[in-house]
């Protein structure tokens, strides 16, 4: 069932705000610029419609959608869209079946220019204000490395190869480390790099299928593994690889917990204290210091993907639904674990940008 109807009385209360002065209007005022909210990469599906990008404003509690096309008439951002990150006044959104790093102006989302020329792209991550790395998969699938993108130039100037698969990635100091899922196969490590010299300095085994990275306040690293489901159906059948969650003591594998396959979309709370994330189709709330998963669920529900607001703190989830309808966003307190707000967004959420 939709969240969005049980926030109608929330909801109703918004639709008298004004997002700034004109209180006497008591209407939503148009939203034409973006320098406070959440962003929400929406996917796309090729059947039905292009990659979006939706907006939030906090203050507010309103949305805005589609806010790239709003200003760009004549480009498109392409389908399969992967995420996005800011530096300074840009934006910068990834899509895979474009192969190209579109880049806009944060203020206002007009087109500013774009990167072309990556391999089966999947993730994004902003090393520094002139450096951006975007792990590839290869146009095989299996040849995965990492593309380094020069953010003044807007080019590709190197390569660094790595396992197959690789997708997430997180920067812990001068060191990035990388998630290896395998691609069309299936791999078991992270990667870990050198941010300056753009060097692979080790590989770190953990368990198959790794495909998400947090830091913890003890400068721990967790990866969620997300084992092999081959009955998506069931993820307690046999024939299932488990997963796994695994921590990283000084870049070795220090604790692993038993979870069922399928396990996805880790994410770590403002204190990084506890971890959330999605294990038999239901969300795990997992304390730092614990060697143990919870017997219960943090709650019985599930979304396609999750974040954390830097800003409040609130747990966004995003449900696709069918992936050929608008999709919404869901903000859950994580103290009283209650839905504080919901928002319609795009086809298929899949990702946030934050500012």
């Amino acid at each position: 069932m939709k969240l969005r109807q049980y926030m109608l009385g929330l909801m109703a209360l918004c639709l008298f705000a004004s997002c700034g002065k004109d209180d006497e209007i008591m209407k939503p005022k148009e939203i034409n610029t973006y320098d406070s909210g959440i962003f929400v990469v929406n996917q796309g599906n090729r059947d039905v419609a292009s990659g979006t990008i939706s907006f939030y404003q906090r203050d507010c509690k309103q949305e805005v959608n589609n806010i790239y096309q709003k200003v760009n008439t004549t480009t498109r951002l392409g389908n399969d869209l992967q995420d996005m990150v800011v530096i300074g006044e840009k934006a910068f959104i990834l899509s895979n079946q474009a192969k190209t790093l579109t880049v806009v102006n944060i203020n206002d989302f007009s087109h500013f220019g774009v990167v072309e020329g990556f391999e089966n792209p999947k993730g994004l991550l902003a090393v520094n204000a002139n450096k951006i790395y975007v792990s590839q998969w290869g146009n095989d699938g299996l040849t995965g490395s990492i593309a380094v993108v020069d953010v003044n130039n807007l080019s590709i100037v190197k390569s660094i190869p790595s396992r197959s698969g690789p997708s997430k990635m997180i920067q812990v100091g001068p060191a990035v480390y990388l998630t290896n899922s395998g691609g069309f196969t299936v791999d078991s490590v992270i990667t870990k790099i050198d941010a300056t010299s753009d060097l692979v300095l080790k590989t770190i085994e953990v368990a198959p299928n790794p495909v998400d990275l947090v830091q913890d306040k003890n400068g721990a690293i967790w990866t969620l593994c997300a084992g092999v489901l081959n009955d998506i159906q069931n993820p307690s059948n046999p024939l299932n690889v488990p997963g796994t969650l695994v921590k990283i003591e000084n870049d070795q594998a220090t604790l692993k917990i038993p979870l069922t396959a399928g396990t996805r979309n880790l994410v770590i709370n403002n204190a990084k204290d506890h971890l959330y994330f999605v294990n038999n189709n239901w969300t795990y709330e997992h304390p730092i210091n614990s060697n143990s998963i919870s017997l219960s669920p943090f709650f019985s529900l599930s979304f396609n993907a999750y974040g954390i607001d830097p800003l409040t703190g609130y747990l966004l989830a995003a449900n696709a639904f069918d992936f050929k309808e608008r999709g919404e966003v869901v903000l859950f307190d994580l103290d009283t674990k209650n839905p504080v707000d919901t928002f319609e967004v795009g086809l298929v959420p899949i990702a946030f940008g934050f500012r």
